[in-house]
This record gives structure tokens, C-alpha cells and sequence, in this order.
């Protein structure tokens, strides 16, 4: 049995009537669904399951927010990687990250009795070697970006040319207005680190940017509403990080189905390529296809190490020996 596709939906199913207690309130819980199409003897399947997790880490230790990047970014490439030939071959499969996180759960309760004063013990955690886990390498070639962004409509379109000519993180993307364009540059607060950058729209020849040209491109167009956010419907409204993944999934999905439909090995393998690519792989591509000093600078990382190592995806060009 081969997984070709998995797809997660989030949504809130309201309670018959609140769950509360002395600590907190949930008005309902926010599942997350997941859409496996895969292939086996049989042909094609569709399987359908959920991710039965809250708001907050208070009843169970995780919440929707932590389940859905534990699926992201570890579980489902594990899956979409491997030939299993039953659901029993799941479990082993998923060991390794499912005893990372119980470490550092156990970890993070010491720490907080410790600081609670229930204990003064050493954390027991300290010294236990995790299972190592493989980081993303992913790298979105320009044929796979110009597939999907073929498909995509206009504020994906403004949302996939931003990030890669910025290099910024999704969220910092959506939050981006009109009114952080100053003085010529587009200056930027990235949440994760609160690092300041301004990057420029005019080169130091008076030339238009590529970045400038898209800022331009955007404030020309004609809307229904006005919008101070760069990334915007043709209505008026802003993405979330929600209404940005459906629109960016769904130029995706029809981007792979024009693939899939020309029945050649090529085809078949761009598909392929096209359906493993997501949103956030626009960073790394961005990273990787400028020198490593000026990715760092853009990225805003201190040091050129944790570019080099988690968003540089593509090798070094060299010369042969002769």
C-alpha cells in the first residue's frame, strides 16, 4: 500500500453545552480531519480520519495548533515516504517522533515543579538522547512553482511572490500593509524572532526591484474595498493562515490532476513533486537560490549556519574535474 496525497482540514465542532471546570472553558473542539488517497491492490482508496485534539493543552497535552505541525512537518512525510502494508505498520513507523514528544513533555512537567517548588531534583530528562529526526529537505524546482502558480488566483499569485522575493515566514507575509512601506523599503517585524529588516524596492542604480514591481502591481489594482493588507481577496478581505492554505492547496491539487492526466513517466513524477510541495517550502526556495550571505540577511538569521544547514536545499554548483 503506497499514500500518495494527505490533506488536513481543521474545524470547530461547537458542544451541546460548555465543557468547563475550575481551570478553564471549551465551547467546543477543534478536530482535525485528514484525507488519505493512496493505491493498493485493489486500486485507488480514499480514507477519511481525525485528529481528536482541543483548543488548549489542558485535558490532554497537546491542542490543535501542536498536532497540526507534528502532522506537517514529521508524520505525514514519514507516511508519504514509506510502503506499509497494513495500518499495524503505522505504529513502529511513527515510534521515534511519538517518544521525542513524550520526552519533552515529561521534561517540561519537571521543569515547571521544579519551579513550582515541588521538587528540587535534578529534571531526569536531562542526558536522554532523543531519536534523531530528519528536517524537511524539500525543494521546490521552478517547474513545480510554475505549475501550481498557474492554477493559483491572484492573492496566491501576490502571497507566493512576496514570500519568495522577501524570504519571509508565511505569517509574516500575511501581515504585511501598505502602510510598512517606507522611505523605499518594505520594513519588516518577523514575529518568530522580532528581528527588524527593510527591504529595499529600488536597487542602488534607481532600478525597480522585482519586489517593488509586485508592491506596484498590487496597489494598481482595482478592488471593491481597499485594503491596507498587501495580500488581499479582489474583495478587499485578508488571508489567514486558513483561507491561504485552502486557496494555495487547491491550485495545488489542480495543478497535480493537469499533471497526473498526461499519462507519461515525467508527467507522472511532476505530479508527484507537485503534491509534496507546500506554502512554506517558498522560504527554503528563496534561500536557496541566492548566495548564502544575502539569504542569511534576508531570512534574518544571526549567523549563516542555520541557513545553510535547514534552508539551503540545493548543492553547491561546481565545476567537474575536467
Amino acid at each position: 500500500m503506497k499514500v500518495r496525497e494527505i490533506e488536513l482540514r481543521r474545524i470547530f465542532l461547537p458542544y451541546v453545552a460548555p465543557f468547563e471546570t475550575s481551570g478553564w472553558r471549551e465551547e467546543g473542539s477543534y478536530p482535525i480531519i485528514v484525507r488519505m488517497v493512496g493505491e493498493d491492490s485493489r486500486g485507488e482508496f480514499v480514507a477519511w480520519g481525525e485528529s481528536p485534539v482541543g483548543e488548549n493543552p489542558f485535558y490532554n497535552e497537546e491542542n490543535y495548533k501542536t498536532a497540526w505541525i507534528i502532522l506537517q512537518d514529521y508524520l505525514i512525510p514519514m507516511l508519504l515516504a514509506a510502503e506499509v502494508q497494513s495500518p499495524w505498520d503505522v505504529t513502529p513507523l511513527f515510534a521515534k517522533v511519538r517518544a521525542n514528544r513524550e520526552i519533552a513533555l515529561f521534561s517540561h512537567v519537571w521543569n515547571m515543579a521544579r519551579e513550582w517548588g515541588y521538587t528540587a531534583k535534578e529534571n531526569p530528562c536531562r542526558g536522554v538522547r532523543k531519536n534523531r529526526e530528519t528536517p524537511r529537505d524539500y525543494y521546490a524546482d521552478d517547474t513545480v512553482w510554475a505549475a501550481v502558480y498557474a492554477k493559483a488566483p491572484e492573492e496566491v499569485k501576490d502571497a507566493m511572490d512576496i514570500s519568495y522575493l522577501t524570504g519571509q515566514r508565511p505569517a509574516d507575509v500575511l501581515k504585511m500593509m501598505a502602510t510598512d512601506i517606507r522611505d523605499g523599503a518594505l520594513e519588516v517585524r518577523q514575529n518568530k524572532t522580532k528581528k527588524r529588516l527593510r527591504i529595499l524596492l529600488d536597487y542602488a542604480n534607481g532600478t525597480r526591484s522585482e519586489l517593488g514591481k509586485v508592491i506596484d502591481r498590487i496597489s494598481a489594482r482595482p478592488r471593491k474595498v481597499r485594503s491596507l493588507f498587501l495580500v488581499a481577496t479582489p474583495a478587499g478581505s485578508s488571508l489567514n493562515r486558513w483561507t491561504l492554505r485552502i486557496r494555495f492547496d487547491a491550485a495545488r491539487a489542480a495543478a497535480a490532476k493537469e499533471a497526473d492526466e498526461k499519462e507519461t513517466p515525467e508527467m507522472k513524477a511532476l505530479a508527484a513533486r507537485i503534491r509534496a510541495f507546500q506554502f512554506r517550502d517558498i522560504r527554503p526556495k528563496a534561500a536557496s537560490e541566492t548566495t548564502l550571505e544575502h539569504a542569511r540577511k534576508l531570512l534574518g538569521h544571526t549567523e549563516g549556519q542555520i541557513t545553510e544547514t535547514v534552508y539551503r536545499r540545493v548543492g553547491e554548483v561546481v565545476n567537474p574535474t575536467k
